[in-house]
């Protein structure tokens, strides 16, 4: 019996080790499957990745984002000419605004010049008319004479605006001028 223990001993250790193998060879086989699996998943889906185009819509966004691209750059482009233009405007008009003051200042200059002239040349034919009216009236002289004094200052005070506007005219204006227009003597 002790033999047959011994063989029992031995077969048992001997056994296990034909029967890990067996024992877990379900356990290599699936161990063996599963890593097959995941590298056929890897390969699947690296391939699908690589080899699928890309979605039309995506290739059509990608060239309208180009697009735009392109347009926005062209637009600012567009802005930097019209700002350019538009400060080059700007300019001109400061220029034409002053052309303007000084060529509406110097055209009411002249106006006034000549209806200071035209002013002169009416007192000049009202004073020759006096005149020859004071020869046909009765006591005319005197009348003459003291209509005649206020028809000379009238006239002196006119000459005066006269030299004045074209002082103006030039830019130069001394004051003595201006005093003497601004104050003129008191008319009965």
């Amino acid at each position: 019996m002790a033999a047959k223990e011994n063989l029992d001993i031995d077969e048992k250790k001997s056994a296990p080790k034909g029967d890990f193998f067996e024992v877990h060879k379900k356990l290599f086989v699936g161990i063996l499957v599963f890593f097959a699996l995941c590298i056929s998943v890897i390969i699947s889906v690296t391939l699908s990745l690589l080899l699928t185009p890309k979605p039309a819509s995506t290739l059509e966004l990608e060239a309208r984002l180009g697009e735009l691209v392109e347009s926005v750059q062209s637009m600012e482009n567009s802005i930097a000419e019209q700002n350019l233009k538009l400060d080059q405007n700007v300019a001109r008009y400061e220029v034409l605004q002053t052309h303007l003051r000084h060529t509406s200042s110097t055209t009411l200059k002249n106006i006034l010049i000549d209806q200071e002239k035209n002013f002169q040349s009416f007192l000049h034919v009202l004073r020759a008319g006096m005149r020859d009216l004071s020869v046909e009236v009765p006591n005319g002289a005197d009348w003459y004479d003291d209509y005649g004094d206020q028809m000379q200052k009238a006239l002196k005070r006119s000459q005066q605006r006269q030299e004045l506007l074209s002082l103006l005219k030039t830019g130069a204006v001394p004051e003595e001028s201006t005093e003497a227009i601004a104050s003129p003597e008191a008319t009965p």
